[in-house]
């Protein structure tokens, strides 16, 4: 790649910790076997309103800091939209993060569910990434949405990004989408005719209501950093092009002190399996599978 710019809720999952702290991560890497995640620019205070933050590597270990070969991600955020707000919203306000383990980090944000108003809404991430074999890895994403106001909540929009390009050409990516089975999932690949080395970004456990791909950069990240409202058009089911492509979750309705939550694997050559598979073990599957084939 040219260019570079997670149901099990986990919510309270640092509460062990320091959480009254202002510890935050601006960066983060994770490691394992011979694969490499990382994102960048996840504090910035700017970005709530501009492009998203969340710029992103995934492959093969390189080098120090976050390099990797053979890159299959250029970025990956996260947006949202409360049921009175006119646009939507990028995660910016990050009140506490921690490294967990060399594969594994937390990242916790609170936000507005009123444009201007109080901070009501907590979303939280934990990232575990897991070599699943020598060419394959996996990137599982838990997330959950609480309410932490006084007042229920409801109509809120989340949405998960990505941005992948896929060998040395982002204009020959080839995306298809397919539904059900338990798990929806997005497949980019390098070409339509390399169907071998492909980019994944799927959800389970808590499965998307709408979908888009396209070309994110051509289209304002696909509509959700531009100045009016979103929803995803479920179009189409293939894509040709420099790809992106984002998922929705529609209606989330929160009362007061309630959590809701899902999980977003992202796969580097692998695809998030379908219940009776590695999806119903959850993170302990991921590592159970990567232990077999080693």
């Amino acid at each position: 790649m040219t260019r570079k710019i997670g149901l099990i809720a986990f919510a309270g999952l640092a509460v062990g910790q320091s959480v009254a702290s202002a510890q935050t991560l601006s960066t983060f890497v994770l490691n394992d076997g011979a694969f490499r995640y990382a994102e960048g620019s996840i504090t910035a205070t700017t970005l709530r309103t501009g492009t998203g933050a969340g710029t992103a590597n995934f492959g093969f270990a390189s080098g120090t800091g976050s390099g990797v070969s053979s890159d299959y991600l250029f970025q990956n955020w996260w947006w949202y939209r409360g049921a009175n707000d006119t646009r939507e919203y990028a995660l910016q306000n990050q009140t506490f993060g921690t490294q967990l383990s060399p594969n594994s980090a937390f990242l916790r944000y609170e936000e507005p569910s009123v444009n201007g108003g109080a901070r009501d809404l907590r979303f939280e991430f934990t990232y575990t990434l897991n070599q699943i074999s020598a060419t394959q890895a996996a990137v599982t994403i838990n997330w959950s949405v609480t309410n932490i106001g006084t007042a229920p909540v409801s109509g809120i929009n989340f949405f998960s990004y990505s941005d992948s390009d896929i060998g040395t050409s982002a204009t020959d990516d080839n995306g298809v989408y397919t539904a059900g089975g338990g798990a929806n999932f997005f497949q980019n690949f390098n070409s339509v005719t390399d169907p071998a080395n492909f980019f994944s970004v799927g959800a389970d456990l808590r499965l998307n209501s709408a979908y888009e791909q396209g070309n994110g950069f051509g289209t304002t990240r696909l509509g959700l950093a531009n100045t009016t409202v979103t929803n995803l058009a479920n179009t189409p089911a293939n894509f040709t092009g420099d790809w992106a492509g984002a998922l929705q979750w529609s209606g989330l309705s929160l009362e007061a002190g309630a959590t809701i939550g899902g999980r977003v694997t992202k796969g580097y050559n692998y695809v998030v399996p379908t219940p009776g598979a590695v999806a119903l073990l959850g993170l302990g599957g991921l590592v159970a599978a990567r232990r077999r084939r080693a």
